[in-house]
């Protein structure tokens, strides 16, 4: 069991796995900056933290 709980976990592990697929695609043709893609992704993360909290 991890801290956030194994359906979380679960979640999070998704989600990342999302974002690294997109993000290398995006930065790989350079249609956005890295730093643009790493931004997008933590606020990403953030929205995602705050609405497993909500729950």
């Amino acid at each position: 069991m991890t801290a956030i709980g194994d359906n979380q976990a679960a979640l999070a592990r998704r989600l990342y796995g999302v974002y690294k697929t997109y993000s290398r695609l995006l930065a790989k043709y350079g249609v956005f900056e890295q730093a643009a893609v790493e931004h997008a992704g933590w606020e990403a993360l953030w929205a995602a933290v705050r609405m497993m909290k909500m729950r």
